[in-house]
């Protein structure tokens, strides 16, 4: 289990802002509905830290993916992760994303959502 269930839980997204398990859960559930075909993905760490238990990373997400019926499609987001140590594990506890600017207009590609 990569994300805590344990509050405070967020995503911050270009499409939703959601807070709490039941709700961050019912999220991914709507995203998982919408893309399809993941091909690709990288992370391109700008930077990383630790401090007790929480640790950050900031930097661009790369993928390829269908939004709906469409063929994949290439997507750029730049990306703050948030993560907890949960019983001497990691978990992910915020994620804030959207468009890196530039690349393809925000209304462009949320516009791809149903």
């Amino acid at each position: 289990m990569l994300w805590s269930h344990k509050d405070p839980v967020t995503v911050f997204g270009a499409a939703k802002m959601v807070s709490g398990w039941p709700e961050v859960e019912s999220l991914f559930d709507w995203l998982a509905s919408n893309f399809s075909n993941g091909d690709f993905y990288e992370l391109d760490v700008t930077a990383a830290s630790v401090i007790g238990d929480l640790g950050c990373v900031v930097g661009g997400e790369h993928l390829r993916a269908s939004v709906g019926v469409e063929t994949p499609a290439a997507i750029a987001l730049r990306v703050t992760l948030i993560f907890r140590r949960e019983g001497g594990e990691w978990k992910e506890v915020h994620r804030h994303a959207g468009p890196i600017p530039g690349i393809r207009s925000k209304h462009e590609q949320l516009g791809r959502f149903r």
